[in-house]
């Protein structure tokens, strides 16, 4: 057995140890390592800016499983984003990404986990946000009643 071979070996059945090792490093050193971060962010904007633009044109050109996931076609979806203006359905705002390089983000397909039927397309929040409740109207409603008492 070579000494790589074994070190991943190593690796593999120690790997929670590894892994609180580098939290503790990561909360000894978490601000050099953050300054260290944006330096290099900073130095090499070009760089990160086009590897970021690269992933997300990768991810949304090449997201046809995403649809075969869904039972829908690109055309599918294309024709919901028309539909819905490129809006959220529950929202209705535009999914704008945080990051520089790139404008806009695909809608996420809605989709009742129960059935597979696609309901629409969502804003990453609105879709986070169904999931947190559970896709349960019966808690949503208790949400809405429990704002509408706070909020007065």
């Amino acid at each position: 057995m070579d000494k790589i071979q074994y070190s991943k070996e190593y690796y593999i059945k120690n790997k929670t140890k590894y892994k609180e090792r580098a939290k503790e490093y990561y909360e000894k050193n978490k601000e050099k390592l953050k300054e260290r971060s944006k330096e290099y962010y900073y130095k090499n904007i070009e760089k990160v800016s086009a590897r970021t633009k690269l992933y997300y044109e990768k991810t949304s050109s090449s997201s046809e499983y995403k649809f075969k996931r869904y039972g829908i076609t690109r055309l599918d979806y294309n024709n919901l984003y028309e539909n819905q203006r490129g809006l959220c359905s529950i929202c209705g705002k535009e999914e704008i990404s945080t990051l520089r390089s790139v404008k806009k983000k695909v809608l996420a397909v809605d989709h009742c986990h129960t059935t597979g039927k696609v309901r629409g397309l969502l804003c990453s929040n609105c879709n986070r946000g169904l999931g947190h409740f559970q896709e349960s109207s019966d808690i949503l409603r208790k949400a809405i009643d429990y704002l509408e008492k706070t909020n007065a």
